[in-house]
């Protein structure tokens, strides 16, 4: 579930284990799955991007916050 999210404050404390990009790739589990087994890393995915309404090509930076069950990503668009 998202600690914090400031696109939407309103998806804080929702879950968001099942989310999917359009193409229908699991991108939750694939961030979660980086930092569970590298500690950091990247993925890429497409997503809609609010600046343009477009679904375009992102690319995000995972990693896992030493000694806490959290994870922190930061994602940019090509």
């Amino acid at each position: 579930m998202w600690k914090v999210y400031p696109p939407r404050p309103a998806g804080v404390g929702v879950s968001v284990i099942n989310v999917k990009d359009p193409d229908g790739r699991d991108i939750v589990r694939d961030i979660l799955s980086v930092a569970r087994d590298s500690g950091e890393g990247w993925v890429e995915y497409r997503w809609l991007n609010p600046a343009s309404d477009r679904i375009e090509p992102k690319t995000t930076f995972v990693k896992r916050v030493p000694g806490q069950d959290l994870v922190a990503y930061v994602g940019l668009y090509h």
